[in-house]
């Protein structure tokens, strides 16, 4: 075991190693998750499935299509999920991923798909 020291900023940040950021593949801004155990620390490197997200809009249009599926009934219904959320959810859940795609985004993917 090869031990390098580091220091705890005023912020709470820490310095991981050149050395062990290589040997780990760490980069800047990749997700660490930090536990304890006992009187360790342990931070580990968090991997996340990797989406294509063109296979998934394909496979979108496809079922859009095959349900006759229009960009006016996308429409309303984003406005009625939308109207309702903004009603009943606490304010800090109101902005999830359905808020952050736009309508115009969405009538696009499906009027793509239609052609």
């Amino acid at each position: 075991m090869y031990v390098e020291l580091t220091k705890v900023s005023s912020r709470g940040q820490v310095v991981i190693p050149q050395r062990i950021r290589d040997k780990f593949g760490l980069a800047e801004g990749m997700p660490l998750a930090v536990t304890e155990q006992g009187d360790y620390i342990l931070l580990q490197k968090m991997e996340f499935p990797k989406f294509d997200l063109k296979a998934m809009l394909s496979e979108g249009h496809i079922f859009a299509k095959r349900k006759g599926i229009q960009p006016s009934d996308l429409e309303k219904t984003i406005r009625k999920v939308r109207a309702r959320k903004s009603h009943t959810a606490p304010r800090r859940a109101r902005y999830d991923i359905s808020n952050s795609i736009s309508t115009a985004t969405l009538k696009a993917a499906v009027s793509s798909s239609s052609k």
